[in-house]
Order: C-alpha cells, then sequence, then structure tokens
C-alpha cells in the first residue's frame, strides 16, 4: 500500500518531467498540442517564466528523449513491421508508469516526432492498425490523467486541428490504476480479466524512468512476467544509469529522496548490468546503448538539426557526460516484433539502432 509520501513523490517526477517537455516545446524543439492540458498551472500567467528556468541542457535531453520513444511507437508502422509481424492487424501498446505522457494522444493524431505515413499515401502499402492502448500507473495520476483526458476530448477546435488520423484504428485506450510495486501477475490477470488484453497479440510494453522507482526484487518480477505474458513482445525502456563515476554518486545522491537502497537503479549500474537482467528475466533479444550513442543513431539529423536551431550548447562535456548516464533499451522474447526491434541493424532497423 502507499503511503501519501510516496503519492506526493510519484506525483513530483511525473510534474518535472511535464515541466521539461513544456520547457522544450516552448523553444520550439518540437511541438505537442496536448501538454498544456497536463500543467499543473494551466491557468497560472507565469507558466512560460516557470518553464523557462529550465536548463538548456535538460531541453535537449528531453527533446531526445521524446524522439527515441516516438520513434519506437512509430515502428509500429514501419515497413519491417508491415513485413514481418503475423497478426498485425492488431496491436497493444501498453506503457507502465504512464505519468502525464501525451504519447497516445499524439499517436493517435500523428503528431509524434517521427511521422507516420498515411494509409492513404499511394506508395505506402500498409494496413490499418487496429490498437489496443493501456496506460498504468498510480491511482491519483490516472485520476488526473482522466480529468485531462475529457478536457481534451471535448476541446473541439483541438480535435478539428488535430483529428484522429487514417493509420490508425483506436479500439479501446484504457487507463488502469495500479501500482508497480505489487504483484506483476495481478497486473496481468487484471490486465486480461478487466481490460480485454490478449496475450497472443503483438505487444509494445513502454517503460520510461519506471524501475528507478521500483525495489530490486518488484522489477525482476515485473520484466519476468511481461516476458511470459506474451509470445510476441518487446519492451522498450529508458532509465538513468549511474555507472561507477562521480558524476553517477551526484545523481546518486539527487536521486536519495526517491529511491531507497533496494532500488533497481542502485542494483543495475551499468548498460551491461542492465541488459544481463533482461536476459535473465526471459528477454531473449537486446538492443541497448547510452543515451549518447541514441542522440547519433535513434534521433535523426533533422531531429538533431531542429534542436541546433533552437539552442546551440556551449557545455559539450556536460552534455555528453549526463547524456552517457541514461539508457535507451529494446528487449524481445522472440516472434516477429522482436525480429523487427531487436535483430535488424542500421539501414534495415526501423530505430536506426547499428552494430556495436
Amino acid at each position: 500500500s502507499n503511503g501519501k509520501g510516496d503519492d506526493s513523490i510519484i506525483k513530483s517526477t511525473a510534474d518535472e518531467a511535464l515541466s521539461s517537455k513544456l520547457s522544450a516545446t516552448s523553444k520550439g524543439y518540437y511541438s505537442d498540442p496536448y501538454l498544456s492540458y497536463f500543467a499543473v498551472d494551466a491557468g497560472s500567467s507565469n507558466r512560460s517564466s516557470k518553464y523557462n528556468t529550465v536548463h538548456p541542457i535538460i531541453r535537449k535531453g528531453s527533446h531526445a528523449r521524446v524522439c527515441c520513444m516516438d520513434r519506437v511507437i512509430a515502428a509500429l508502422h514501419s515497413n519491417q513491421f508491415e513485413n514481418t509481424v503475423k497478426n498485425k492487424e492488431h496491436v497493444q501498446v501498453v506503457v507502465l508508469g504512464a505519468g502525464k505522457d501525451t504519447s497516445y494522444f499524439r499517436y493517435r493524431s500523428n503528431t509524434l516526432t517521427t511521422q507516420i505515413k498515411s494509409s492513404n499515401d499511394s506508395a505506402n502499402e500498409q494496413s490499418v492498425r487496429n490498437v489496443s492502448w493501456y496506460e498504468v500507473d498510480h491511482f491519483s495520476i490516472i485520476n488526473f490523467k482522466k480529468s485531462r483526458e475529457r478536457m481534451i476530448e471535448s476541446d473541439r477546435m483541438l480535435q478539428k486541428r488535430h483529428p484522429s488520423a487514417d493509420h490508425v484504428n483506436i479500439l479501446r485506450h484504457y487507463l488502469i490504476e495500479f501500482d508497480l510495486r505489487s504483484s506483476a501477475v495481478d497486473l496481468m490477470k487484471l490486465l486480461e480479466e478487466r481490460y480485454e488484453f490478449k496475450r497472443e497479440l503483438p505487444t509494445l510494453f513502454v517503460m520510461e524512468c519506471v524501475q528507478m522507482y521500483l525495489p530490486e526484487l518488484s522489477s525482476h518480477s515485473l520484466l519476468r512476467t511481461l516476458a511470459d505474458a506474451c509470445r510476441d513482445s518487446v519492451i522498450a525502456i529508458y532509465d538513468p544509469i549511474l555507472l561507477h563515476d562521480p558524476f553517477g554518486k551526484v545523481m546518486q545522491r539527487n536521486l536519495a529522496r526517491l529511491c531507497n537502497e533496494e532500488s533497481s537503479l542502485l542494483q543495475n549500474k551499468t548498460l551491461k548490468d542492465c541488459m544481463t537482467k533482461l536476459k535473465c528475466c526471459g528477454f531473449q533479444r537486446i538492443l541497448a546503448c547510452d543515451m549518447k550513442s541514441a542522440y547519433g543513431m535513434v534521433v535523426t539529423a533533422d531531429q538533431r538539426l531542429q534542436s541546433n536551431r533552437c539552442e546551440m550548447l556551449d557545455e559539450y562535456e556536460e552534455w555528453n557526460l549526463i547524456m552517457r548516464h541514461y539508457a535507451f533499451i529494446v528487449a524481445g522474447t522472440g516472434g516477429g516484433i522482436s525480429d523487427v526491434f531487436c535483430s535488424a541493424r542500421g539501414e534495415s532497423s526501423p530505430l536506426g539502432l547499428e552494430e556495436g
């Protein structure tokens, strides 16, 4: 069970991520027409000044994170996915620890940072995806999200500007209250029994900065359960990594209020540790890199150019140091979806990931 202290910490981390994204969009790094609905002080007149206090490195890093995770979601519409995955007509996306993330709305309206080709495009033979989208988080976050979703759905001007795109048919969108420190088996049972989750369908799980808040035992249990849950699934993970250096020690001190000594973050300090753990939990195919490498591969040249147009950095050493302390990982359990996300390299990878 959760005490109110835990609740406020979870809320504050969701707010920090939101502030970074709002700051990045206000500077023109990318566009997100839905973010402002999630701003706690949406009616406040000093909102823009608050988000301008975010450091340029944080804005740039936040943009990179969004680009990487968007590219994963958009890969569900890649030619590789089309040609490789059986049952491709119906896919499931499960965002664990969803926070105040707007991916669902941006995916539905084709406003992700990676554009999805229209199914009406004559050069594009892809079928329309039927998608079931699940978001799982703490009850306070989910309740907040439900209220914001009602605001978004009732804003007719917004719907007119950003209508549902023709590449996707949303079958269902569920917001699910669940504490990820609880039994992962219970979570899967809940998804199947109450929310029409199907184990046989290709499934993308997404976890951004989630494991750092989980005790290592809970994290292991969750990953093992996800690996067992679906025959044809892949997980995309974005997480800090402490490494064994002075900057990692500073990070550890800063995160002390959020993580106790049992935290998964403290038990898996390197990229190799994270990969070993995923393998132990049943993910057979793993591609992983730090965000410094992801910035050169997964973030596209156009996106990097856009980032530099918004702001040039003076502190390149600091930027590289910070980016080396975040991991971008895709791991699969086997099956067609793993072939798409975790086997292809370079030009043939829908994520742009390369060997080495």
